[in-house]
C-alpha cells in the first residue's frame, strides 16, 4: 500500500519562482527537502550580488518560498566595469571597497593609460555603473609641447619624460635652445604642459683660429684687452673658447674676391654668426635678372636682362624699358645688383589697352563694345565720334586706360526722327504727332492745336530725349466766336422854318455806327444760335418854303468813346453745358458834325425821313 508515500523537493528538480528586491528570479532548495518539511538556498545562488537566506517548503514535490531575507552586496576592489575616457573604452576598478547603494572612486588610467586621476562609479548589489569621468585628468606626454624664450628668441619645449596631472617634469636647454645649456622645468594641467623656469645659459664658441679666421682685427665686446686680440693673436680665453657675446671684423674678400667691404662675425650661444650683408659683391656682365610682367589681360611673359657693362657694384642699378619684356607695358625696370644678384623691379610699367580690349558704351537705347584703334598707353585717351553708335548720334566718347582697364565717357546723344511719333490728345481724341523735321537732342518743336482739330486753338511743344520724343506743353483748347453787327443806322432830316424877316435855317445830320465784336472761349460743348431781326420804316413828309438870305457853315469835331463789357456765364444741366464768354472792348469814334445855315428864301417841295435798321446775330458756343 503506498498510498502514504509522498514525494520530495530535490535540488535539481524543483525550483519556485522567488522576488528579490523587486526582481524575479528562480530559486531551488540546496539540499533535497522532505514532504511537509522546510529548507533554506542562499540569496546569491538566486540572485546574484545578494546575501542572506531564502526559506523553503516543499508539499508532496511541490516547492514554495516561505520567507526571502536578502540583501545588496557591496562591491569590492576585485569587481571591474569598462568606463570610456576620451573616446578610448577600456575596464577598471573601485580603488576601495564600496558600499551597496554608494559612489565611490575608480581609477582613470586602468580605463585610458594616458589618463590619471579618479572616476566615479556607483555601486549597488555588487555590480558597478560608470557616473562620471570628469575628474580623470589628461597626462603630459613626450610629444606635449610648451613654449619658453631662451636667448631672445622663443623656442618649443616637451617633457623628457612623460608628467601626470599636478606632476613636475624638466628638459634640457641645449634640447630645446641648442648652444645652451641647463634645464628647463615643466609641470602638468590636464595634458597641457606649463614651463615653470629654467637655467639655459648660452654656451662659448670654439676658437675661429681653428678654423682658419687667424688674421683676423677684433673689435672687442667683452672685456679682452687689446693685446690679446692683436692680429695673428688668439682669440680664445683661458679655456680656450670665445664667450658668447664677443664680436670681431673680417674682410669680404675671404668669401669671395669679388666683395669690398668688411662683415662682422659674434660668438652666439656656442655659434660663429656672420653678417655678411655689408659686403658689397659686385655683378658682372654675364649675371642676369629676371623680369616678369602680366597683367589682368591673357598675357603673361618673363624675359632675361643682362648686365649692361663689364661689372656692376653692388647696389648699383640700370633702367631697361618695360616695352623689352612685355609688348603692352610701357615706362622703365629698375635692375639693381645685390651680393652678385641682379633683381628687376617692374613697379613703374603700366600695363597699357590692346586695340582687343573693349569697353562697354550705352547710349540711346543702344551698346556698343567700343575698342582702342591702336595700342593705348597707360593713362593716355582716345577721343572718337559718339556716329559709331549710328549716323544718328551726336556727341563724342573718350576711351582711358588704367592698368590695362579700357574705360569710355561719353556725350552721346541720339537725334529724333521725324518719321517718329508721340500719340496726344486733343478734343478727346488721339492723334499722332510726328516732328516737322529731325531733332537734335533737347531741341523742341511746335505744333498748332487746329492742325489735329479745326475747332482748337493753342499749340503742343515736344523736345527730343536722346532718340524719344516727348511731350513738353500742350496748349490747346476749343474756340467760341461771337459775332454781332448793327449795319446802318442813317437819318436824314430837313426843315424849313419861314420867319417874318424871312430868314430860313436847314440843318442836316448823318451819324453812323459799326460794331464789331469776337470772344473766344475753350469748351467741350458746342451750342450754335442764329437770330435775324429786320426792321424797316418809311416817312415822307412834304412841305413848301420860300427863304433867301446868307449862308452860315459851322464844323465841331468830336469824339465818342464806347465800352462793351461782356459777363463770363456758365450754365450746367444734364442734356449741355453753355458757356459764354466775351472780351470787353473799347471803342473809340471821332464823329465830325458839319451844320450849315442859310439864310434865305427857299422852296421846299417835300422831305423825306428814311430808316432802314437791320440786325444779325450769330453766337456759337463751345465747351
Amino acid at each position: 500500500d503506498t498510498s502514504e508515500c509522498r514525494l520530495t523537493c530535490s535540488t535539481d528538480g524543483s525550483s519556485s519562482d522567488v522576488v528579490v528586491d523587486g526582481g524575479m528570479y528562480t530559486v531551488s532548495p540546496a539540499e533535497r527537502i522532505a514532504h511537509a518539511a522546510t529548507g533554506v538556498q542562499e540569496c546569491g545562488a538566486a540572485a546574484y550580488g545578494y546575501s542572506g537566506e531564502i526559506t523553503l517548503s516543499c508539499d508532496n514535490g511541490t516547492l514554495s518560498v516561505e520567507d526571502v531575507q536578502c540583501i545588496p552586496d557591496p562591491c569590492d576592489t576585485t569587481l571591474q566595469v569598462n568606463a570610456t575616457i576620451a573616446g578610448v573604452e577600456g575596464p577598471t576598478s573601485p580603488v576601495q571597497l564600496i558600499e551597496a547603494n554608494a559612489t565611490g572612486p575608480a581609477d582613470c588610467n586602468m580605463a585610458n593609460p594616458d589618463y590619471t586621476g579618479n572616476l566615479t562609479v556607483y555601486c549597488y548589489a555588487a555590480t558597478l555603473t560608470v557616473v562620471s569621468t570628469e575628474t580623470c585628468m589628461l597626462t603630459c606626454s613626450r610629444s606635449t609641447q610648451a613654449s619658453v624664450v631662451i636667448g631672445g628668441q622663443r623656442r618649443m619645449v616637451s617633457p623628457i619624460q612623460p608628467v601626470v596631472h599636478q606632476g613636475s617634469g624638466w628638459q634640457l636647454c641645449s634640447n630645446a635652445a641648442p648652444g645652451y645649456s641647463g634645464r628647463i622645468y615643466l609641470s602638468c594641467a590636464d595634458g597641457a604642459v606649463v614651463v615653470t623656469g629654467h637655467t639655459c645659459e648660452p654656451d662659448p664658441c670654439p676658437d675661429p683660429t681653428a678654423l682658419g679666421i687667424n688674421e683676423t682685427a677684433v673689435q672687442d665686446y667683452s672685456g679682452f684687452s687689446s693685446a690679446a686680440l692683436a692680429l695673428g693673436g688668439t682669440l680664445s680665453d683661458i679655456n680656450g673658447t670665445i664667450p658668447h657675446g664677443t664680436t670681431w671684423t673680417v674682410p669680404c674678400k675671404a668669401i669671395s674676391y669679388l666683395f669690398g667691404g668688411d662683415y662682422e662675425m659674434q660668438c652666439f650661444a656656442g655659434q660663429l654668426v656672420a653678417n655678411t650683408s655689408t659686403c658689397a659683391g659686385p655683378c658682372d656682365n654675364e649675371t642676369f635678372g629676371l623680369a616678369a610682367l602680366g597683367g589682368n589681360l591673357t598675357y603673361e611673359e618673363e624675359g632675361r636682362v643682362y648686365v649692361e657693362e663689364e661689372v656692376l657694384k653692388h647696389d648699383g642699378s640700370f633702367l631697361v624699358g618695360c616695352a623689352t619684356i612685355h609688348p603692352l607695358y610701357s615706362g622703365w625696370i629698375n635692375m639693381t645688383c645685390s651680393d652678385t644678384e641682379l633683381s628687376a623691379d617692374t613697379s613703374l610699367c603700366d600695363l597699357g589697352c590692346p586695340p582687343s580690349l573693349a569697353a562697354p558704351l550705352v547710349a540711346g537705347g543702344d551698346a556698343l563694345a567700343v575698342t582702342p584703334t591702336a595700342l593705348l598707353p597707360h593713362s593716355d585717351e582716345e577721343t572718337r565720334n559718339c556716329q559709331v553708335l549710328g549716323p544718328n548720334y551726336d556727341g563724342s566718347l573718350t576711351l582711358r586706360c588704367e592698368q590695362g582697364r579700357l574705360d569710355v565717357e561719353h556725350s552721346c546723344k541720339k537725334r529724333c526722327s521725324n518719321e517718329t511719333f508721340l500719340e496726344v490728345l486733343v478734343g478727346g481724341q488721339t492723334f499722332r504727332l510726328f516732328p516737322t523735321f529731325e531733332l537734335l537732342h533737347g531741341e523742341d518743336d511746335i505744333q498748332s492745336c487746329r492742325s489735329f482739330e479745326p475747332l482748337h486753338g493753342g499749340s503742343i511743344r515736344v523736345t527730343c530725349d536722346d532718340g524719344v520724343v516727348s511731350l513738353v506743353e500742350s496748349t490747346c483748347f476749343t474756340t467760341t466766336t461771337t459775332t454781332s453787327t448793327t449795319t446802318t443806322s442813317t437819318t436824314t432830316s430837313t426843315s424849313s422854318t419861314t420867319t417874318s424877316t424871312g430868314t430860313s435855317t436847314t440843318t442836316t445830320s448823318t451819324s453812323s455806327t459799326l460794331t464789331t465784336s469776337t470772344t473766344t472761349t475753350s469748351s467741350m460743348t458746342t451750342t450754335t444760335s442764329t437770330t435775324s431781326t429786320t426792321t424797316e420804316s418809311t416817312t415822307t413828309t412834304s412841305s413848301t418854303s420860300t427863304s433867301t438870305t446868307s449862308v452860315t457853315s459851322t464844323t465841331v469835331t468830336s469824339t465818342t468813346t464806347t465800352t462793351t463789357t461782356s459777363t463770363k456765364t456758365t450754365t450746367t444741366s444734364t442734356s449741355s453745358t453753355t458757356t459764354t464768354t466775351t472780351f470787353t472792348s473799347t471803342t473809340t469814334t471821332t464823329t465830325t458834325t458839319t451844320s450849315t445855315s442859310f439864310t434865305t428864301t427857299t422852296s421846299t417841295t417835300s422831305s423825306t425821313t428814311s430808316t432802314s435798321t437791320t440786325s444779325s446775330s450769330a453766337t456759337t458756343t463751345a465747351t
